[in-house]
């Protein structure tokens, strides 16, 4: 059988930076090749508005798109096939917002295609932080307070199979850094940005968004059912239970 390489670009798209990052997929596996926030603030383009400030933008996404496809190119004599997108989430009740914001990812969609000659491929940021870490779905135990739920209501949801994105974390944790952690085990080599205070500086989840965004693709062409509750256990101190997807188990524990 043929040995089939691909390069997978992965982005994550907002009007103020770009999170990029290029994979080698060689016999199911990944490696990353590049990774980076694409800053697009600039004083001259600061200065303007609307359109002109969007295609300004853009142009400086599609000089460092040639310059990937051209180290592919160069280096591995190969292309970029497929690009990954985490579709736009939108956050924002201001209509403008919204409307610049999509108006900008279709942009960046026409540029890929024009300059790769390749159709992005889309997944939802939900979707991307389901299939791309499954064990971050689990039981729901605690409430919008950040109290633990009630015993009863958690043993209710553990009957009827009931397990949700970030479950098993107290509300309102920084989702963005749960995620950053996870993919930093994956992938201890990539460049971390720290600011003058040595903390992490936010422009890192562009890039390592843009970086689930890919292997979670990957998870979806694999099995795309979304992880199940198979079974628990219930002890007086604490309940035992285990996900599952794709045959692969997660073990969690609550404690009481």
């Amino acid at each position: 059988m043929e040995n089939k390489v691909e390069y997978i670009l992965g982005l994550d798209i907002s009007t103020s930076v770009i999170g990029m990052s290029l994979f080698k997929h060689e016999n199911n596996v990944l490696d990353i090749v590049l990774s980076e926030s694409l800053e697009l603030k600039r004083k001259d383009i600061n200065k303007l508005k609307g359109l002109e400030a969007l295609l300004l933008k853009s142009k400086i996404f599609e000089d460092k798109l040639i310059q990937y496809n051209a180290i592919i190119q160069m280096t591995y004599k190969s292309v970029i096939s497929r690009v990954i997108i985490e579709t736009p989430l939108v956050a924002s009740n201001n209509i403008l917002t919204v409307g610049v914001l999509m108006r900008f990812s279709g942009i960046i969609t026409s540029i890929v295609y024009n300059t790769l000659n390749v159709v992005p491929e889309e997944i939802s940021s939900y979707d991307a932080r389901c299939f791309g870490f499954p064990q971050l779905m689990e039981v729901t135990v605690y409430n919008k307070k950040g109290e633990k739920r009630d015993i009863k209501d958690i043993k209710r949801d553990l009957k009827n199979g009931k397990i949700t994105l970030f479950g098993g974390f107290p509300f309102g944790i920084d989702k963005k850094n749960v995620i950053f952690d996870l993919l930093l085990e994956r992938y201890p080599n990539i460049n971390v940005l720290y600011n003058k205070s040595g903390e992490l500086k936010r422009e890192n989840f562009d890039s390592t968004d843009s970086m689930v965004c890919v292997f979670a693709r990957l998870n979806v062409e694999k099995c795309g059912e979304k992880p199940t509750l198979v079974s628990h256990e219930i002890f007086p101190d604490r309940i035992e239970y285990k996900t599952q997807w794709n045959n692969i188990i997660y073990d969690h524990t609550i404690t009481f």
